[in-house]
């Protein structure tokens, strides 16, 4: 007897195997890219929330108008408020008063690296120096005022009628850089 040999595999049905694999590859590929891509942007947000968290807590620490002689009681009175004014975006750079300022009142955790920096000075505890090559950085540059003496009503009023006699303030950049 003789045995006939038949074709086990037909070639339209290898083809068809060849491009099931690929597309399951393919898809594989871009569900691993895209959950890559939302790790890196929750990274990246939680490193922004907590740059611009402690550049808002650097700046509203030691309002400009505000007697910083007694930290540790009540809250001083801003003098302006009464009057309908509200300083935002500025600092008493009084000397010491920088000192004062670390990580932690920043809000910033310990497994996050910083770099904050005002002036020339680094705040203590975020005085790391640069991040690796690989590590996720980001860099929150903020601009502010800054006066080293107490500011009087007229003086405020004189600086906002004409910005470029004004005296009383100094413009400041503010660096705040975390990367993990």
């Amino acid at each position: 007897m003789k045995k006939e040999k038949g074709q086990i595999f037909s070639i339209d049905f290898l083809i068809a195997m060849v491009l099931a694999v690929l597309a399951i590859g393919l898809l594989l590929n871009a569900y691993e890219l895209s959950v890559y891509e939302i790790k890196e942007a929750k990274t990246r947000n939680e490193l922004t929330v907590i740059a611009m968290n402690a550049g808002n807590i650097f700046i509203g620490t030691n309002q400009c108008g505000l007697d910083p002689s007694n930290p540790s009681g009540p809250p001083p009175k801003d003098p302006f408020k009464d009057q309908g004014y509200e300083i935002n975006g500025c600092f008493d750079s009084t000397p010491g008063v920088f000192d004062l300022l670390n990580k932690s009142k920043l809000m910033i955790p310990d497994v996050i690296s910083c770099s904050v920096e005002y002036s020339g000075k680094k705040v203590n505890g975020c005085d790391v120096g640069n991040p690796a090559p690989s590590a996720n950085v980001v860099v929150i540059e903020r601009v502010f005022l800054a006066t080293q003496n107490k500011i009087a009503k007229a003086d405020y009023e004189n600086c906002i009628d004409s910005v470029s006699t004004c005296s009383t303030y100094s413009n400041n950049t503010l660096t705040v850089k975390v990367w993990k």
